[in-house]
């Protein structure tokens, strides 16, 4: 269901039989699952999402009862399932009994004016965004063991859908069933205003994926002919020099984020051609249908 690629040449996944398995990424052969040879699984249900923590060497893994479990990373020498140690199981009370989604760590940030020995120092916190069928979009510290923030307005009710952090880790992405996409403030969980806000799939948004380097995001949805959208961050002087835009004071060099409008009337172009096309076909067959009738014949779909 869901695969990432370790700091090592491996690779995990997560499946509906709720294992999660160690692979060989470049024999394609299966390692081993974590977890092997407890006396219980450590996952009663299927396993949706999957988080990896390389500072910290740890993979977190979420199933559809809404619980995460830590896995800690520990070199044997084998090199294989047996790697992974369990440490414990987190279920915030809010996601009991509720599908977790999608899984994030939260990127390193930069501090500005924190070090003797430069302007700027990288700080990581162990923090986790669940993303949970019900709409609970969450960021949940994993050492204390607390919720950080909410995020309110995340519509997920049947769907797997994403949530991510922007690679600066100010903000905060996630798709919705109605085919929205919300942005929040990560620091103080903020619903803002932003251009995909007059952008909406006619289906579930299913990926969401950051460009680390080129300042700009892809979002796809499920079902129907819907394009990848990009946008991306283009420099505003007026924001930039002046009051804060729409995404806060916090991040004024994040000017916006800029939707290429011919993307948008191609998608737009793209799913009315297929509406159209839909039900010239559907007046076809109601025209087959009434002559087929009427002159004693059938006519047999296949």
């Amino acid at each position: 269901m869901e695969a990432s690629i370790t700091a090592m040449p491996k690779v995990l996944t997560t499946a509906f039989d709720g294992a999660v398995r160690l692979w060989d990424a470049e024999a394609g052969e299966e390692l081993g699952r974590l977890g092997e040879g407890l006396d219980e699984a450590a996952h009663h249900t299927h396993v949706n999402a999957l988080a990896i923590d390389t500072d910290h060497h740890r993979v977190y893994s979420g199933d559809a009862e809404g619980v995460v479990w830590s896995w800690r990373w520990e070199s044997s020498g084998e090199d294989g399932a047996s790697d992974f140690r369990p440490e414990r199981a987190i279920q915030p009370p809010k996601l009991q009994g509720r599908a977790i989604t999608s899984l994030a760590m939260r990127p390193k940030l930069r501090v500005t004016g924190a070090s003797n020995k430069g302007s700027e120092v990288t700080r990581r916190r162990n923090q986790l965004l669940i993303y949970s069928q019900g709409g609970f979009l969450i960021l949940y510290d994993m050492s204390t063991r607390t919720e950080v923030v909410q995020y309110r307005g995340a519509v997920c009710k049947n769907s797997r859908l994403p949530a991510t952090f922007s690679p600066d880790g100010r903000l905060v992405l996630a798709g919705g069933e109605d085919g929205s996409v919300g942005i929040w403030d990560a620091w103080s969980g903020d619903s803002l205003h932003h251009v995909f806000s007059e952008v909406r799939f006619t289906g579930p948004i299913m990926d969401i994926s950051w460009n680390p380097r080129q300042h700009c995001v892809a979002l796809a949805a499920c079902g129907g002919n819907f394009p990848v959208l990009v946008g991306y961050a283009r420099k505003n002087t007026a924001v930039e020099n002046g009051p804060a835009g729409a995404f806060g004071s916090q991040q004024p060099e994040i000017d916006e984020l800029d939707l290429q409008e011919e993307k948008v009337i191609e998608a737009r172009e793209k799913i009315d051609r297929s509406r159209r096309v839909k039900l010239k076909l559907e007046e076809f067959k109601k025209m087959r249908g009434g002559a087929g009738s009427g002159g004693g014949t059938s006519v047999a779909e296949g």
